[in-house]
């Protein structure tokens, strides 16, 4: 329970997963996020310094590097990795995955000589 922020999320995940599913979502776009942006899209939103460190925290898991200097020089390591934390985490939270659905397949062709015929009708001669 985070009660500084004055949330109550009692089975929230950790932070740094948050912040590691948008930096995904980010690269995904192709560009890495700065510091201000991983913060300020947290729920509740948290400032750059705190961002940073959930940053730091991702790359002593190695799940992420940073390149030295870079100001946006996020990348993924393993990517397997990153993943398989966040599946956990959401399971800690009570959610589940769903197995994928087998693969759809595509109707078969349909043309108008497969089409059931119809019998003919003949109408009584006072309705037609």
């Amino acid at each position: 329970m985070n009660i500084m922020q004055g949330v109550l999320r009692p089975n929230a995940p950790p932070r740094r997963v948050e912040a590691l599913a948008y930096i995904i979502q980010r690269l995904r776009r192709g560009a890495s996020p700065s510091y201000d942006e991983i913060g300020r899209n947290m729920n509740p939103p948290v400032g750059g310094g705190r961002a940073r460190q959930y940053v730091d925290q991702l790359v002593k898991l190695r799940v992420i590097g940073r390149d030295v200097g870079s100001h946006r020089g996020i990348v993924i390591l393993d990517l397997a990795a990153c993943l398989a934390l966040i599946d956990k985490a959401l399971g800690q939270g009570g959610w589940a995955h769903a197995a994928p659905l087998a693969p759809l397949m595509p109707p078969d062709p349909c043309s108008f000589l497969q089409l059931p015929i119809l019998p003919l009708i003949e109408l009584p001669p006072d309705l037609q």
